[in-house]
């Protein structure tokens, strides 16, 4: 007799997840758009006088440069060359709790 999660599994619960999470990577890339676009329009210094260090812009800035190359990559605006781990500044800002 099957027990979990899985064992009443039905058509319906596989489409339902799987438009959910496409749903939410495509809200998720909107956002990226959404929050760089934000985030250029402030100076380095207006950041720094929102109480950022150098440094925090500087990561600040290239997590959502990261992020904005995938979702360009996402929305078929650009192509990749090669390989390349997005997560590599995302880490930083994305808080405990989360696997790295």
């Amino acid at each position: 007799m099957p027990v979990g999660l899985t064992a009443g599994l039905t058509r319906a619960d596989i489409d339902s997840r799987s438009g959910k999470i496409a749903q939410q990577l495509n809200t998720t890339m909107e956002d990226v758009d959404d929050f760089k676009y934000f985030l250029d329009g402030f100076t380095d210094q207006q950041l720094i006088e929102l109480g950022y260090n150098d440094e925090e812009v500087a990561v600040l800035r290239s997590s959502y440069g990261d992020l904005d190359q995938l979702r360009q990559i996402y929305q078929g605006l650009v192509g990749l060359a090669g390989t390349k781990d997005f997560r590599a500044f995302a880490r930083r800002i994305w808080g405990t709790g989360f696997p790295a």
